[in-house]
């Protein structure tokens, strides 16, 4: 059975790969055997790219919406403002960090009366 999020999934991958013509579907077939979910293709190698990318012109399209949605969601509107509290800082970072691929160490730095004046990216775990 698939869920919401599977058949979306496909869908997309099918819109961007799927033309008409047997050898796209071919194409996607393929990509989905060894791509079943979104969480498999976080998880693919440059290795696993650049075969892609050798296989079909298609797949340079793939790979570019890939990196497209992969910018999107790491993309952050500057969090300035006032710091009311460490639980909506907290709430505000979670979001900004939900396209991390590592643990990372953030420095908040707040005036005197926790106005956000700077945040600066210290250390990357890993």
């Amino acid at each position: 059975m698939f869920t919401p999020e599977s058949t979306q999934y496909l869908q997309l991958v099918g819109r961007i790969l799927i033309d008409g013509s047997e050898e796209a579907n071919v194409l996607f077939r393929q990509f989905i055997s060894q791509y079943p979910t979104p969480i498999s293709i976080k998880n693919m190698t440059n290795a696993e790219k650049d075969e892609l990318l050798e296989e079909d012109e298609r797949m340079e399209i793939l790979l570019a919406a890939i990196e497209l949605g992969i910018m999107v969601v790491r993309s952050q509107a500057p969090l300035l403002g006032h710091a009311y509290s460490s639980q909506l800082l907290s709430t505000e970072m979670m979001d900004r960090l939900s396209g991390e691929n590592q643990e990372s160490l953030y420095l908040v730095g707040t005036d005197v009366h926790n106005d956000i004046i700077d945040i600066k990216k210290c250390l990357s775990a890993g």
